[in-house]
């Protein structure tokens, strides 16, 4: 028996055994994504609010909360972004759109995305 064989195999005993059908299949992966493009979504929008200014300090409310990275990092982000012609185009199109920011606040929301993942992979 071959490794595909087997694959095959353990996932009718598993669609047996919570009695699902070949046809529960494309309802249940447009679910699964729309749910992780819906986290994606809110926690980079979340981060992007939030979002640390040019100083690092990032404004929490009426908050001040001093923020990692150190100004190297930021410095390298930011001629990262010049470079980038996603970005450069993208800056041309949204000109309100701030290319460092929203490149932090994706690394923001996928660093806090690594950590909640035992609590949402389940939930999916």
């Amino acid at each position: 028996m071959t490794m595909f064989e087997s694959m095959q195999m353990e996932a009718a005993r598993m669609m047996q055994a919570h009695n699902m059908t070949v046809a529960d299949i494309p309802p249940f992966v447009a679910i699964h994504t729309a749910l992780s493009a819906a986290l994606v979504t809110s926690t980079w929008y979340a981060c992007y609010m939030i979002s640390t200014d040019v100083s690092g300090t990032s404004r929490l409310g009426s908050a001040s909360v001093k923020f990692l990275p150190g100004a190297s990092v930021r410095a390298k982000v930011e001629e990262s972004c010049r470079n980038s012609k996603i970005m450069t185009s993208l800056q041309n199109r949204f000109p309100s759109i701030d290319p460092t920011r929203l490149t932090m606040s994706f690394a923001e929301a996928k660093f806090g995305r690594f950590f909640i993942k035992p609590v949402t992979i389940p939930g999916r």
